[in-house]
């Protein structure tokens, strides 16, 4: 049932009649399938059953007051909640939304009952069933690491070049759940920072793949990723030395947010030199995602590799997919979830913009888009915390609209027509030329609305 804090409703209790009521905040906790509900005229507070409450309505009153020997506490919560109703009308489009919900309600009822089918677990996909294969024998179909309440860290010493965001919290989680990690970054104080809960410190990538065994990199785009790989005490150099020192087969994992072509020639580079490669998009990946370890990996490469990082990926990350054995589907298919989340943010704050022109308010044009179907988790995440537009951002402008071009270039190079796209890419440059660089993806609706 889609019950809110403070929505007025009738609760059932066992021994008593249906009495007026008010859902509430607990105090501690929550209680599955369980509402905290504020009775009126006894100021008492219990957990009710989600089937069991309903929402107010003047039928309801009726029905109570209609009954033989009413008592006199249940007139007075009554008489409360109708004064509650006057006081604290819900908005048109909560109003709209408790009718479509009724309506559904009377549908199913009048519908033949379905077959059912039994789910397949989220974090288990397959295309088709198959039975499950040996720990290192991958096909190309898609697939994922299944999630387990505890893996023990890995034996292995884990390198990790590039110190932002993303990067910083995924080394916390490694080192929280017992990783030895050696780290890079360009900027020593995020070293000293990671040092001081406990990793090593290298002086250059080259020296990061000569300590460890595997490497993951996490740097701002393309260009810093080669610039890591390609430079005098970069990645190849570390993995010459240590193929020329009788220690080939290092891995290198790649997390930067790539193209196709940029993790092809990376992959190459790595396997010439003895190592071995994954790219490991993070697809639409926010900081709330890296800060909660509910990250989501899309991983191609060296399939016995990906079942090395297992490890890292259930300590930082909440699902990692196997893409396929060869580099580049994972880059596409990360750029192509960065697409739909900058398309969407496009077009929902320009439908914003022209509702502010006409005096709606975003709230409720929201709200009624969700009674309609358009109900989306992404949407409510950035639109309607207007905070969220001045705040440190989930996804910046500029990172949103450097994803957009590298997927336009994607398109480009199949030759495929991107005009909404090419479209919100256009919105997402006029907001950087306006100041809004580092401002939260939906901070777009500011630049169309100004």
């Amino acid at each position: 049932m889609d019950l809110r804090v403070n929505d007025l409703v009738w609760a059932k209790m066992k021994g008593y009649p249906a009495w007026p009521a008010r859902i509430s905040e607990p105090k501690k906790g929550h209680k599955r399938l369980h509402h905290y509900v504020y009775f009126f005229g006894t100021n008492n507070y219990a957990w009710i059953l989600d089937e069991h409450i309903s929402h107010h309505s003047q039928e309801l009153v009726d029905a109570a007051l209609q009954k033989k020997n009413v008592s006199s506490p249940l007139k007075a919560a009554v008489e409360e909640i109708v004064a509650e109703a006057k006081l604290n009308p819900p908005s048109v489009a909560r109003q709209l939304a408790l009718k479509y919900r009724k309506l559904k309600e009377v549908r199913s009822k009048l519908k033949a009952p379905k077959k059912k089918f039994f789910g397949v677990p989220t974090l288990q996909v397959h295309k088709k069933g198959r039975v499950r294969a040996d720990p290192y024998e991958f096909d190309d179909e898609s697939s994922s690491l299944p999630r387990v309440p505890h893996v023990p860290p890995t034996t292995q010493h884990i390198g990790f070049i590039g110190l932002g965001f993303m990067g910083r919290h995924i080394v916390r989680r490694l080192l929280e759940t017992g990783h030895h990690v050696t780290v890079w970054n360009r900027f020593q104080e995020r070293c000293d920072e990671m040092a001081r809960r406990g990793a090593l410190r290298a002086a250059c990538p080259a020296d990061v793949i000569a300590a460890c065994d595997l490497t993951f990199c996490c740097v701002a785009g393309p260009e810093a990723s080669k610039a890591v790989l390609f430079s005098h005490d970069g990645v190849l150099k570390g993995l010459e030395r240590a193929r020329k020192a009788g220690s080939p087969d290092k891995g290198y994992v790649e997390l930067t947010t790539l193209d196709d072509a940029t993790s092809q020639e990376i992959g190459e580079a790595v396997r010439f030199q003895g190592g071995r490669y994954l790219e490991a998009q993070m697809g639409y990946s926010t900081r709330e995602h890296a800060q909660s370890g509910m990250l989501v990996v899309l991983a191609a490469g060296d399939p016995k590799l990906f079942k090395e990082c297992e490890t890292c990926f259930h300590a930082a990350v909440h699902t990692a997919y196997w893409v396929g054995s060869e580099a580049g589907p994972a880059a596409q298919l990360g750029l192509a979830c960065s697409a739909v989340s900058g398309a969407v943010c496009a077009a929902v704050g320009e439908c914003l913009a022209l509702a502010d022109r006409m005096a709606v308010k975003r709230k409720d044009l929201l709200d009624i888009a969700a009674v309609a179907g358009f109900k989306c988790a992404l949407v409510e995440d950035k639109f309607l915390q207007p905070r969220q537009f001045l705040s440190g951002p989930s996804v910046s402008i500029r990172n949103q609209q450097k994803h957009l071009h590298l997927a336009l270039s994607l398109a480009q190079s199949v030759s495929h027509p991107t005009h909404v796209l090419a479209t919100a890419n256009e919105m997402y440059k006029q907001a950087r030329s306006q100041g809004y660089d580092r401002r939260d993806a939906s901070a777009v609706y500011l630049a169309t609305k100004f």
